[in-house]
């Protein structure tokens, strides 16, 4: 082998030496070097949101703390009842009672099915009741203003002879839903 053929020998195997650094060495380490970066960009944030969540912590357990009072204060406005029948059962006798001390007189009283997911479920009653303006009026606002709260829907009233002039109080036949809300899975004590 003549120096001439080593040259050229050596020029070529420096040429495919730069063509593979140039074309695998150098792209791939780019690449892993961008995969590191991003990889420490990622853990610096995360432990940027790590550290704001341990400092958040007492502002956590405070609104928590507040959120669990809340939760207790609504107890009482809720019905009790630990099923749908318990509290159905307790929606009755509160509106049983509402009638009673505003004068009505209860026909009919047909729990009707309210279920759904979540926290708070809706128990609602279907009502028939007869009596005057005034029973009507105290039977509303005592339904609507007491414990636990209920609502008042569908309120129908129909006056049961309305062409009677014989100077008594008119008699009003009404009905009503009336719903409340009971805690899923477990009601409030009372």
């Amino acid at each position: 082998m003549t120096g001439r053929d080593r040259r050229v020998l050596l020029w070529g195997v420096a040429v495919v030496t730069a063509a593979v650094l140039v074309l695998r060495v150098i792209p791939w380490a780019v690449r892993a070097y961008g995969d590191v970066r991003v990889g420490a960009v990622e853990r610096v944030e995360t432990l940027a949101r790590a550290r704001a969540a341990v400092a958040a912590t007492g502002v956590l357990r405070d609104s928590l703390g507040r959120a669990a009072t809340e939760l207790v204060a609504l107890a009482p406005k809720l019905l009790a009842g630990k099923t749908a029948a318990e509290a159905a059962a307790n929606l009755g006798a509160t509106v049983s009672g509402a009638a009673d001390r505003s004068g009505m007189r209860i026909v009919a009283l047909n729990p009707t099915a309210d279920a759904g997911p979540g926290l708070f479920v809706p128990v609602s009653t279907h009502a028939r009741l007869e009596g005057d303006l005034a029973a009507l009026a105290g039977f509303l606002r005592t339904a609507e203003s007491g414990r636990p709260v209920l609502t008042v829907r569908n309120l129908t009233v129909r006056a049961a002879d309305p062409r009677s002039q014989d100077g008594t109080r008119e008699l009003l036949r009404v009905e009503l839903d009336v719903t409340g809300w009971r805690i899923q899975g477990e009601g409030p004590s009372t």
